[in-house]
């Protein structure tokens, strides 16, 4: 299995429907700097909630403060659901939401525009996909931390993300994230929508070596999380996880899929 790479579209749009789209940005637009203005994270809970995550804790200020306005967007634009009997506080919110917005803190919040609705459950949750194992199918495959369902919506264990962000290479939430981006070119195969500075060909190439090489060795010592070896959109998701955790170890390991993902990411988190 190797990563597929979809183009962007050849024609152009109608005249009328940039017309719309350029409206509805504009709107957009407006509607997010009165929300900023008007429901800014407070500074106290902000400094809270950055102590507790030393991934975003490190930012230098520029970024810290660009993530607390996308942060301050996010936790009032999705709609955060509680599942299973817990309750979810402005903490919660504002815990999620901060590190939901590390993955497009340089590409902007257009890119999560398909999901609105984050669930948060007390605990992890069973997986309800039916999984196929040789030659049966099982209903359940173990618990889950994180999932996106088909519905545009984003599922979380509260325990994963306590557990997320704390530079040791798992972050259930942009896990979840980076599905939502590879998703951008309408397809869950391992590659987002790539901007044109980037090359189609070199990224397929540089992420099907590293995912053969990983899967090879995964009963040996795999130098990531052995589920990044499920399939394509699986090991970009976990390398992300790496990418914003644990920035040098993955530089050290798959020094080419790091640098694709400076290049997708917009920014280095070594700096």
């Amino acid at each position: 299995m190797t990563f597929r790479v979809r183009q962007p579209f050849d024609e152009p749009f109608p005249a009328g429907y940039v017309y719309r789209m350029g409206l509805c940005a504009y709107f957009k637009k407006r509607r997010r700097r009165q929300i900023i203005s008007r429901f800014s994270v407070p500074d106290g809970l902000w400094t809270r909630v950055r102590r507790q995550l030393p991934v975003i804790d490190h930012l230098d200020p520029g970024r810290t403060d660009r993530l607390k306005t996308l942060t301050t967007v996010l936790a009032y634009e999705k709609t955060f659901l509680p599942l299973g009997g817990i309750t979810i506080d402005e903490a919660m919110r504002v815990t999620v939401a901060a590190l939901a917005a590390l993955p497009v803190l340089e590409l902007g919040l257009d890119w999560l525009d398909d999901f609105t609705t984050i669930s948060l459950t007390p605990q992890a949750f069973p997986d309800p996909v039916p999984r196929r194992e040789g030659p049966l199918v099982t209903e359940y495959s173990g618990p889950l931390g994180g999932e996106v369902s088909v519905y545009g919506s984003i599922i979380l264990s509260w325990p994963d993300v306590l557990r997320s962000g704390q530079g040791r290479g798992y972050n259930v939430v942009v896990h979840e994230i980076a599905h939502i981006l590879d998703k951008s070119n309408q397809s869950m195969d391992g590659c987002p929508y790539l901007t044109p500075e980037q090359d189609p060909a070199r990224w397929k190439k540089v992420f099907t070596a590293a995912y053969t090489d990983l899967r090879a060795r995964l009963y040996t010592a795999p130098p990531l999380d052995p589920y990044a070896g499920e399939s394509p959109s699986e090991f970009f998701a976990v390398v992300s996880e790496e990418f914003f955790d644990r920035p040098a170890r993955l530089a050290f390991h798959y020094p080419d899929v790091y640098g694709e993902l400076v290049g997708f990411y917009k920014w280095d988190p070594r700096e």
